[in-house]
């Protein structure tokens, strides 16, 4: 699927002239170069179905959680990351991009997770770390029958992922250009 059937051409173009633009002052995304940029980006579009109420965790410079709005306009997203430096440019890349937000969370998940609890349709994570880790800190926002996305190496296995002990109803994946993207059902 290419780019442009997903997302205004100029707002792609807007959003990686800011990141690299941040990039020279704070490591809000692993690389400048157009190509990596441009498959991170293809990686990191997923249709998401109605108007879900979304959480993109460990969001650094938005991606997938903005890339998933410009091409999902219908769903209600908010950003969650430690960093303040990130979160402010994210701010930033948001306004300029005139994309709409529910919220934006400074500071670790456990800080919200008790007054956003059962909150959200799906969470979004990619490069967080660990599956347990990410389970740890993502699913007390998590609505019942809710589901997240993982974005993994494209090597990654599903099997490690123990779904008895996270209550997973189910396990899907599929691969992307350069990645994995896991798919847990609750």
């Amino acid at each position: 699927m290419k780019i442009k059937d997903k997302i205004k051409k100029e707002k792609l173009q807007n959003y990686i002239s800011l990141l690299k633009k941040y990039k020279q002052n704070v490591n809000i995304i692993g690389t400048t170069d157009r190509t990596e940029l441009k498959s991170i980006i293809e990686d990191s579009i997923i249709t998401i179905e109605g108007q879900k109420k979304v959480l993109d965790i460990g969001t650094g410079a938005g991606i997938p959680g903005v890339l998933i709005k410009l091409s999902n306009p219908k769903i209600s997203i908010s950003f969650l990351d430690k960093s303040r430096k990130k979160m402010n440019i994210l701010r930033h890349i948001l306004y300029s991009l005139n994309i709409q937000y529910d919220n934006l969370f400074i500071g670790k998940a456990g800080k919200y997770a008790d007054t956003f609890s059962s909150t959200f349709d799906i969470i979004l994570s990619r490069g967080m770390g660990d599956v347990k880790y990410v389970l740890k800190k993502a699913k007390p926002f998590l609505k019942k029958n809710g589901t997240i996305y993982l974005w993994k190496p494209s090597n990654y296995s599903t099997n490690e992922i123990d779904k008895k002990k996270y209550e997973i109803k189910n396990i899907t994946s599929f691969k992307k250009k350069e990645c994995k993207i896991v798919k847990l059902d609750f």
